[in-house]
């Protein structure tokens, strides 16, 4: 009998044993399990909080750059319509020279100004119908501009250095200027020199 109770007792602590070592190896399993889903946890909260990052970085950069682009790109305020010269000068206070020769079929269209840069932009547009604007432009001297993907040539004509620009060899463009002001004449269809040459004497 007391050998019967002590293999009892030793199966019981045998399987008890055993359920111990499944438990602690269910345990370690457990425990790793744990580890990869806190990792995994982890390493989501990380990037999702990364995105939401550069989601509002781009809502405070981005309007802040248009505001910034916004000060420093400044539109252009429309022309004033005037009919004739004679209301463009009362207006700015000095003299405008106006076309008196204009190309064939070309006639004119309007004329205008705006204040730029303490100073105004003139411009007289002429047209021929179907075919394009000649523009005529009188602005301050600080705002004449480069051109790109012209050729460039500077004649002496009137007692003026003009800068002709040319397009595979026809003239586009006629600029010169002033200590003060800088003059242009611009056609959407080129004209031979000769009628530039023309087109500039007649200013008056």
């Amino acid at each position: 009998m007391h050998r019967l109770k002590s293999r009892n007792i030793a199966c019981l602590l045998s399987e008890m044993n055993k359920v111990l070592i499944v438990a602690c190896l269910g345990g370690v399993n457990v425990i790793k399990i744990s580890q990869r889903l806190l990792m995994f946890f982890f390493l989501s909260l990380f990037i999702g909080i990364g995105i939401l990052g550069l989601i509002r970085a781009e809502q405070v950069v981005i309007p802040q750059e248009a505001v910034e682009a916004s000060d420093a790109i400044e539109l252009p305020q429309p022309l004033t319509k005037v009919s004739n010269v004679m209301e463009i000068e009362q207006a700015v206070g000095y003299s405008v020279p106006t076309l008196t020769y204009l190309p064939t079929s070309y006639e004119f269209e309007s004329m205008g100004f705006r204040e730029s840069k303490r100073s105004y932009l003139v411009r007289q547009t002429y047209i021929n119908p179907g075919k394009g604007h000649l523009i005529f432009e009188q602005k301050p001297i600080s705002q004449k501009e480069q051109k790109i993907g012209y050729e460039e040539k500077v004649i002496n004509f009137d007692f003026k250095k003009i800068a002709l620009y040319s397009k595979n060899g026809g003239i586009y463009e006629a600029v010169w200027e002033t200590p003060t002001y800088v003059y242009s004449l611009s056609s959407v269809r080129p004209f031979p020199l000769e009628e530039w040459k023309k087109i500039i004497l007649g200013l008056q």
